[in-house]
């Protein structure tokens, strides 16, 4: 059954001389790989399939399939300043492996599918980007359901080990021997 969705591109895999295995993330789906062949006049729309782009499908869903066939594939929002910037691109492509090693989802999660399509847009749009990932990575977290405790006023040292809040510097906890 031919379905409309939008995607983000996690990873293009080469499969013969004109297809490409697609791994995305939809919005209707969640989690998905799809099948995408070329003609013989214009090859792969490689542009397309680059690092998390934001694209519009019209795809055969199967259930009874593990890969999909896509029949259309256009550019859905376009980044504008990414490509021309070596910090952008870096950083997007740091939040590709990150997307691609944690997301597992193969059911439909609109409300993270916003946070990301929103963040990407974020990331092109913003003026810098010194602090990007980890704003992403903290909002991330919170999405997934394993944000750390807000800090206290009263204990303003954060404790990896705890995930929370101290009132003593961590590393001399550990020094002195006091868990």
């Amino acid at each position: 059954m031919l379905h409309t969705t939008r995607a983000l591109v996690l990873r293009a895999i080469a499969h013969r001389d004109r297809m490409v295995v697609l791994k995305t993330y939809t919005e209707e789906f969640g989690l998905r790989s799809y099948l995408v062949r070329g003609n013989a006049k214009r090859g792969l729309p490689q542009a397309l399939l680059q690092p998390l782009n934001r694209i519009e499908l019209v795809v055969d869903e199967r259930a009874e399939r593990d890969l999909h066939h896509v029949r259309e594939m256009r550019l859905y929002r376009p980044y504008l300043n990414i490509h021309g910037d070596a910090v952008r691109g870096a950083v997007l492509l740091f939040l590709q492996e990150v997307l691609y090693r944690t997301l597992r989802e193969e059911a439909s999660d609109p409300a993270l599918y916003a946070f990301l399509d929103s963040a990407l847009g974020r990331l092109d749009e913003t003026a810098d980007v010194r602090h990007f990932p980890l704003v992403f990575l903290l909002r991330y977290a919170t999405m997934l359901g394993f944000a750390p405790e807000a800090p206290e006023a009263a204990a303003p040292y954060f404790d990896l080990q705890e995930g929370g809040s101290s009132t003593s510097y961590p590393f001399t906890r550990r020094l002195s021997g006091h868990r």
